[in-house]
């Protein structure tokens, strides 16, 4: 069974269009990655930053609730 498994992964990465479709699932996955941490950077810091606008307004109804 596991010989069967490994034959049929090596006959796929052998096949140039499934190595094309996996790299291209890496880059996007990689994308995705450096976009959501990038993101939940940004956003922290400027929630912070919204807070203390509000804040120093004087309003409470401008939180912004995550």
């Amino acid at each position: 069974m596991f010989n069967r498994i490994m034959d049929s992964l090596k006959r796929a990465f052998r096949n140039e269009k499934v190595q094309g479709m996996v790299e291209y699932i890496l880059i996007v996955v990689v994308i995705a990655l450096v976009a959501y941490f990038g993101f939940e950077a940004i956003g922290s810091n400027t929630l912070t930053k919204a807070n203390d606008a509000a804040d120093k307004i004087g309003t409470g109804c401008v939180y912004i609730v995550r």
